[in-house]
């Protein structure tokens, strides 16, 4: 499961771990290599001849993966320079012998090769020409380098091969760094933002420049956003997706910038502060007429009592989305810890014709998937975005795989810490949870700052008991007391790994703060859990038809 940095584009739907109300949530996506955010350094290849320029030009070109299609784009560049062929050969030069014979190649082979090895002197000795081309120079470092760990998804895809990729040529330059954004994808449920770093030099900045975006549609109203990526790098990415479809055919897209940072030690330093802000007016007219809505009839009472209602498919040049809502009927509000506005989700994914789940359809590892609370019904409002969601062209199946509900609890073990080992450990079992206490000890507490002091305060003091076992639910969504034999109630909270699914395996240790000796007796007790179920038997093919989107007023 990763866990995804937060953004501040604009306002956010509702996250059961933020009670702020503040910040957005990206998707993650932030594999880096060994040498920090934005991949590894550039690799010149050793070169026995050619001039400082040269190299400069391999290294550049070699620092990432080139676009798939850039060979296309740079021939098509080139086209109009003419390039004069060799002259062929006499009909007196015949080749002494059948190895050159074989090798000999027609005039037409040989005019070839001559224009592609003058096509490639020009492009690694006339670096000025390369450059001086901006429809080739703005895309050699692009977020369609497959390699990169960027790598575009299915959506972005189909919308460059429709050609519906925008340039809003944006650049700003300060302080000797230079952002530009040359790649930008919009539709009514997300922008996907290419965003290069170079320095003064011209040669990209491996860095992160943090940027606020702000996103307003043609009627200056704020537009929400949550999850997507956020990829730092000399070229970085910014997918950022709406809580809800965008109908409009204008929005405008902010974004301030005020540091540049370079990663040292896998931390952000500083390098320069300065202003690098910009606006981006785009026309989603386009988009929006090759947008499709699809309402969806379905509904589903889960055994334990969350009732679902499917509302309806969109699907957009990037993909699609799904929105749905649920609620919780009397059984599950008596349980929940919050009545009917108690927390709860759906685990599902979407399965193709084949039967194969749709890549990034699977909710299993979003724990907290953003969410509206309708204050007068109760009932929470989701929407999905995904990038692959052709529902229009073939059918896809939603497949109900468990659902969560945040129960109150009052599940205990009480033990004597000081009898606790392996041999004689205490057992927990709750909501399909399996776990071992196997030994406890009085430590400074592990949650607290390095102390700098000889002389622990017995308020820093902890007890902290070592736990092994297996989990059915999200075990990091727990909410623990522990109790001694008085009555008095203290702190405790799990630190540990733990998986996500059905019988994965737990280990820990239950940190129970400000206990400076051990009790006699001691009640760990869990006051609120996130049960997941899996009693769920519910499956129905999205319909194929649609409508065109109607544009909000």
């Amino acid at each position: 499961m990763n866990f995804r940095p937060r953004t501040e584009a604009g306002k956010t739907a509702h996250n059961p771990k933020d009670t702020s109300g503040t910040g957005g949530h990206s998707r993650a996506g932030q594999n880096r290599a060994n040498n920090g955010p934005g991949g590894v350094p550039p690799h010149t290849p050793k070169r026995d001849t050619g001039t400082a320029e040269d190299a400069r030009w391999t290294e550049l070109l070699s620092e990432e993966p080139l676009p798939e299609d850039f060979t296309d784009r740079f021939m098509a560049e080139l086209g109009g320079i003419e390039i004069e062929a060799p002259e062929p050969p006499s009909a007196a030069a015949e080749p002494q012998d059948d190895k050159r014979r074989s090798s000999a190649a027609s005039p037409r082979s040989r005019r070839t090769r001559s224009w592609i090895a003058a096509a490639l002197a020009i492009l690694l000795v006339g670096g000025a020409l390369l450059y001086a081309q901006p429809t080739i120079a703005d895309r050699v470092r692009s977020l369609f380098a497959t390699d990169l760990p960027m790598a575009p998804d299915q959506g972005m895809k189909a919308v460059r091969a429709a050609g519906k990729v925008l340039d809003p040529q944006i650049r700003v330059e300060d302080q000797g760094f230079t952002i530009a954004v040359n790649e930008l994808i919009a539709d009514a449920n997300r922008i996907v933002v290419g965003l290069t770093i170079t320095d003064k030099n011209g040669d990209p900045f491996n860095g992160s420049v943090n940027p606020r975006f702000r996103i307003t549609d043609g009627n200056y109203a704020e537009i929400a956003t949550w999850s997507g990526e956020i990829i730092d790098g000399s070229t970085s990415k910014y997918n950022l997706h709406f809580t809800r479809p965008v109908l409009t055919e204008k929005m405008q897209i902010e974004a301030e910038i005020n540091r540049v940072d370079k990663w040292v030690d896998y931390k952000p330093k500083r390098q320069a502060s300065g202003n690098w802000n910009f606006s981006i007016d785009v026309d989603l007219s386009d988009a929006t007429a090759h947008t499709i809505q699809t309402p969806i009839p379905d509904s589903y009472t889960t055994p334990q009592g969350v009732v679902i209602q499917m509302r309806g498919a969109t699907r957009t040049p990037s993909g699609g989305s799904l929105e749905y809502e649920t609620s919780l009927n009397a059984k599950a509000a008596a349980k929940a810890a919050g009545g009917t506005a108690a927390y709860h989700k759906l685990d599902y994914h979407l399965e193709d014709e084949s039967g194969s789940i749709i890549q990034g359809s699977d909710t299993k590892d979003e724990p907290d998937k953003p969410f509206d609370l309708d204050r007068w019904t109760q009932h929470a409002r989701w929407f999905q975005v995904l990038d692959n969601l052709d529902y229009d062209r073939q059918k896809i199946k939603f497949v109900l795989d468990s659902y969560v509900i945040r129960e109150q609890s009052d599940a205990s073990v009480t033990f004597d810490p000081s009898a606790l080992s392996a041999e004689k450990p205490a057992k927990f079992e709750d909501s399909g949870d399996k776990l071992v206490l196997t030994g406890a000890r009085i430590m400074r507490n592990p949650t607290l700052p390095i102390a700098h002091k000889k002389e622990v305060e017995p308020s820093e003091m902890a007890l902290v008991i070592g736990v092994t076992g297996t989990s059915n639910n999200f075990f990091g969504l727990n909410d623990w007391v522990a109790e001694d034999e008085t009555g008095k109630r203290y702190e405790a909270k799990y630190s540990g790994a733990f998986g996500m699914g059905k019988d994965q395996p737990l280990d820990g240790e239950f940190i129970v703060s400000g206990l400076a000796e051990a009790p006699r007796a001691l009640t760990l007790r869990r006051v609120m859990v996130n049960h997941t179920y899996r009693d769920a038997d519910w499956s129905f093919t999205l319909p194929q038809t649609g409508m065109p989107a109607v544009l909000s007023e």
